[in-house]
Formats: C-alpha cells, sequence, structure tokens
C-alpha cells in the first residue's frame, strides 16, 4: 500500500554524510542539498559547503548542487550534535595524541593549557564561539584549533588532515 509520509516529517532513520562519512539520524535542522534527484544530509553544515564546492568529489559524475535553506542558522554544528548538548564539561574527552598527525591533541582548553582569547571560530564547522576552559580543542604543530563540540571533536579524529594545515 502507500505510504503516509509528508515531506516535512519524513526523514530517514540513518543516514551517512557524504563528506565526513560519518552516520546518524537527521532532524528538522539537518543541512541538506537536492542533487540529481537525490537529497544528501550533512553531519555539520561546513560539510554542506563542501559538498556545495566539489559534489564531484563526494558523487561521482556529480555537476553542480543547488542548496536547499534549512531553517535554523544558530551556531551549532548540524543534529549529529544534539547527543552532546554542549561542549562544556570536562568529562568531555581525555586529552589525546595522535602522532601521526603532526602530534595532534585533543582535549579541554583547560587540560591542554591553552590560553582563552575572548572569541573563536570551530574549526570543523567555522562557527563563532565564546572559548572557555572547558571548551573543547585540537592543537598539532603548535597551533590551536577550536572545537565547538564532541561531534567535531570526533570529524577532526578521523580526518586530521582535512583541518590541520
Amino acid at each position: 500500500g502507500a505510504q503516509n509520509r509528508s515531506v516535512s516529517d519524513a526523514y530517514p532513520a540513518k543516514v551517512t554524510c557524504p563528506v565526513m562519512k560519518s552516520s546518524f539520524t537527521p532532524t528538522a535542522k539537518t543541512a541538506k542539498v537536492q542533487h540529481q534527484g537525490k537529497t544528501y544530509y550533512f553531519c555539520c553544515p561546513g560539510c554542506d559547503k563542501k559538498f556545495l564546492a566539489n559534489p564531484s568529489k563526494y558523487v561521482p559524475g556529480a555537476p553542480a548542487a543547488k542548496p536547499t535553506p534549512t531553517k535554523s542558522n544558530k551556531a551549532d554544528c548540524g543534529d549529529a550534535c544534539d547527543d552532546c548538548d554542549d561542549s562544556s564539561g570536562a568529562e568531555a574527552a581525555p586529552a589525546k595524541v595522535d602522532s601521526a598527525s603532526g602530534g595532534l591533541k585533543i582535549g579541554t582548553a583547560g587540560q591542554l593549557k591553552v590560553a582563552l582569547p575572548a572569541s573563536a571560530i570551530c574549526a570543523v564547522t567555522k562557527e563563532k564561539m565564546k572559548p572557555t576552559a572547558s571548551s573543547l580543542v585540537a592543537t598539532a604543530k603548535g597551533k590551536v584549533y577550536w572545537l565547538c563540540c564532541k561531534k567535531c571533536v570526533n570529524v577532526i579524529s578521523k580526518a586530521p588532515h582535512v583541518f590541520i594545515k
């Protein structure tokens, strides 16, 4: 029989971000793009921008795509972050070092003894944020990369070469 699904609330149970290859459950806040008759969902707003800049990198044989406007302009990194409420809390992630990525260390600003600027920009989503001692950061090659949430920690951990220059 026919399925009674309205366009506004018809979201797949699980999707995979074509840029980061991470799996998540999309919601109304999820960044998405219509491309060649298919809807692509993105884990973070930065991912949809990367996809639009070069769709053929993520979808073989793809011409340029048109963005679908999203309702939310809030400084968050997509629904994948809904499960991390906010970036506060020293329990976030113990500092870890990835020697393969130029000595990438990830932890809180307090754990890594990083000086707090008045404002910072998330290395993954490019959203403005107000850093605190419990804000998440990655350090590599003498530079600090601010992260707005645990999802962005996962993203930079999986693909540090994309963000660490």
